[in-house]
Order: C-alpha cells, then sequence, then structure tokens
C-alpha cells in the first residue's frame, strides 16, 4: 500500500519558515507595547519560540 505524502501549505524550506518564525518573534519583542494591547506578552512569545524550536528539532523536508 502506498503512503501518503504530507502536503504543506507553504512553498519554501522549512529552514525558511524557521527563519521568518524567529524574525517575527524578534520584531514582537522589539515592538512588545504595541502587542500589549493584543494581550500578546513575553509569556505568549516564548511560547511561539518553543512552538518554533519543536519544529526546527523534527527531521527536515530535505
Amino acid at each position: 500500500m502506498k503512503k501518503n505524502e504530507v502536503t504543506r501549505l507553504y512553498n519554501f524550506s522549512d529552514a525558511k519558515l524557521i527563519d521568518i518564525g524567529n524574525e517575527k518573534i524578534a520584531f514582537m519583542r522589539r515592538d512588545a507595547e504595541a502587542f500589549a494591547s493584543f494581550g500578546l506578552d513575553e509569556t505568549k512569545f516564548a511560547e511561539l519560540e518553543a512552538k518554533i524550536t519543536a519544529f526546527s528539532n523534527l527531521v527536515t523536508d530535505i
């Protein structure tokens, strides 16, 4: 029986996705005051960073 392939919703490498995520976190931390009005704080930034790190530890798409 043939395995189903995973279809990604983005058309670039996992490494690029990780870079984009880390870049966004850096911007969010820089502009933390502006994001506070949306209920985002350092705790949420750390949660997102942990998810990105977990994703980066998965098997790559190469």
